[in-house]
Order: structure tokens, then C-alpha cells, then sequence
């Protein structure tokens, strides 16, 4: 592991040649254990909300990394989330889990309907408030719903390509198990399973010894439920797609094939490899 933080530290540009740190960062599948794409929200009440907001669990290896970047002597955090303040207190959750201090941005029943063009509007609002020539930008989300897409038109718009660094986490697992559903990636976006991943990017200098300690113990029981869940899906549908092809149309409907224990394994390999 030395031997890629070495090798990183002289082809990445130091984050300390700019003045200013700019954290960007969703909340939903990125540090919070939710599973967003399973939810209904409308179905969500206020005080069963309000109830579990201790118990969605952090991401605490991703926590970990956000604590060394706080470090840095000017560094700005931006939280950023489509949910509704009735679904949840953001800024209490960030307080509760120990995250650093930042602005936290949730919808409003006023604001867009589309979560991308409420996000796209907050995001275009951030970075006209940055110094663009004195700012290294850091950008975290998720694939669960369209980060990736949402990041990298904000980073175009912006101009601000060379100095920006996007970290998409797989929480629908096409990233890191390509199989015939994957969709297209998008060219220059880091994207991990699980934080150890981010060792070999260019974040990994600027992070404490303690926290490469911790990441490089990762196994497959730091992978939530909820992705081997999505992984085990995938799989099922693809397995069941290749039955139909094969069989009557009646047949097809009936396709159920129970994939758990080898999502398990392809995760387990995951780590080995």
C-alpha cells in the first residue's frame, strides 16, 4: 500500500497548491445508510421519520475520511440532499454522527420536483459563491439516483474540470460487477464499493495514518445489506432474463431465482482479488 501512496503523491496534484477546499458531498447512500431507492417517501410520516434518526447508521469509514480532510487550514463542507426536512433533520443527523460543520442544503416543498434540477440549481448556487481559481473542488455522492450525471454537468458548467474530483459510491453495484444490465460509466468519476477502494485515487494522500489503517481492514461485512441486496437483484434479473429466452412467455413470468449466496461470494472475491 505504500507503494501507491507514493506513486500518487508525485502524479496527483497536491490538494495544498490551492488555497481553498471545497467538500461537496449528498447525504442518502452516500454517508447514510438508507437504501434511497427502496423508499417511498411520500409514505414516510413525520414521527416515524423523526424516530429512526438515530438509527440510520453512518458510513463511518467515509466519516473517517471527511475528519482528516477537515484538517486541511481552509476547507468548506457543503451537504447536499433532495430529501424533505420532514423525512429527516439533516443537520441534526450530521451533528448526532459527529460529520465536520457545513452548510446543509434539503428541498422545500417550493423548490423543483426532480431531485437532479433541485440539486443541479443548489450546486450552480455553491460554486458561483467559491473563488474558482483559488479552490480545489471534492465532490461525493452515489449512483443510486443520478449524482454522477448531476456532479459532471455542474463541473462543466462551472469550467472547473482540473480541479475537481468526483467519488461515486456503488450502491447499485454496476461499477464494481459488470454484468449485462451495467450501464455506461462516466469517464474521469472515481467509483467505489466500499472506502478501501479510495486508496488507490489520488485522496489518499491526504489521509491520516490512522485512517489508511482502518480502510485497508475493510472486508465484506463493512458492505451494508442493502447493496448485497441490490447486487443479488441484479444478478436474479439477469439470470431470469437469460430463462426467458429460452423458455414459454408463461414460464417467464414465474422466474425466481434465489442468487443470495452467490452475490455473497462475488463480494467476498471481491476482497480476496
Amino acid at each position: 500500500m505504500n507503494k501507491i501512496l507514493i506513486y500518487f503523491l508525485f502524479i496527483c496534484t497536491s490538494l495544498s497548491a490551492y488555497a481553498k477546499l471545497i467538500i461537496i458531498s449528498d447525504l442518502d447512500d452516500t454517508i447514510r445508510q438508507v437504501n434511497v431507492s427502496e423508499i417511498d417517501e411520500a409514505s414516510l410520516s413525520v414521527m416515524g421519520a423523526r424516530s429512526k434518526m438515530r438509527s440510520i447508521l453512518p458510513f463511518k469509514d467515509l466519516r473517517s475520511i471527511y475528519q482528516d480532510l477537515e484538517k486541511n487550514q481552509d476547507v468548506k463542507f457543503y451537504y447536499l440532499s433532495a430529501s424533505y426536512p420532514f423525512i429527516y433533520n439533516a443537520k441534526k443527523w450530521l451533528d448526532i454522527n459527529k460529520f465536520p460543520e457545513g452548510a446543509v442544503f434539503q428541498r422545500k416543498y417550493s423548490d423543483e420536483f426532480s431531485s437532479s434540477d433541485f440539486k443541479q440549481r443548489i450546486l450552480k448556487e455553491i460554486l458561483a459563491d467559491q473563488d474558482i481559481n483559488e479552490s480545489e473542488f471534492i465532490f461525493f455522492g452515489d449512483n443510486g439516483e443520478h449524482d454522477p450525471e448531476t456532479y459532471t454537468k455542474a463541473v462543466e458548467a462551472a469550467g472547473i474540470f482540473n480541479q475537481s474530483t468526483i467519488y461515486i459510491r456503488d450502491v447499485v453495484t454496476d461499477a464494481t460487477f459488470t454484468m449485462g444490465d451495467s450501464r455506461d460509466l462516466i469517464p474521469g468519476i472515481h467509483y467505489f464499493l466500499v472506502e478501501k477502494v479510495l486508496l488507490t485515487t489520488p485522496i489518499a494522500q491526504t489521509l491520516s495514518a490512522e485512517t489508511i489503517q482502518g480502510l485497508e481492514q475493510q472486508n465484506e461485512n463493512d458492505v451494508p445489506l442493502f447493496i448485497h441486496d441490490n447486487l443479488d437483484e441484479r444478478i436474479e434479473s439477469n439470470i431470469c432474463s437469460q430463462i426467458s429466452l429460452r423458455y414459454h412467455f408463461r414460464k417467464r413470468t414465474k422466474c425466481h431465482f434465489t442468487s443470495g449466496s452467490k452475490a455473497s461470494s462475488m463480494i467476498k472475491n471481491f476482497f480476496i482479488n
